[in-house]
């Protein structure tokens, strides 16, 4: 998958989650690096994944890393429930990967509207 569209599914994913880039910089920067104590590190990754999500220069390979590191988080939100997460391949083309995405969406509302769902 390109930047533009790593950039994109990252945002929704923030917006999902209801995290803000800032709480993403922070878990994402912990995940990746063993210090968790240098608070100017830190804000300095924080600055540096924000313009991340915005640049288009910015590598595929290191935003699919981080795209991962936060599917891994939501997951963790949701503790016990069987949670599929649809990860976008380069090889379906735009219409068949947009019907796929609406349909993962749609069962991420559907388990968020379940009250068998909860504990």
């Amino acid at each position: 998958m390109n930047t533009k569209d790593l950039q994109h599914e990252i945002k929704t994913l923030l917006a999902e989650m209801r995290w803000t880039q800032v709480e993403a910089a922070r878990t994402v920067h912990c995940e990746i690096n063993e210090s968790e104590d240098d608070e100017g590190e830190i804000n300095r990754y924080v600055e540096a994944f924000k313009k991340q999500l915005n640049r288009p220069t910015t590598p595929s390979d290191h935003l699919q890393v981080i795209f991962d590191i936060l599917c891994r988080q939501r997951d963790a939100l949701r503790l016990r429930k069987i949670k599929p997460t649809y990860l976008p391949g380069p090889y379906l083309d735009s219409a068949l990967r947009n019907k796929i995405r609406t349909i993962s969406r749609s069962f991420d509302r559907e388990m968020e509207d379940d009250p068998l769902s909860s504990d």
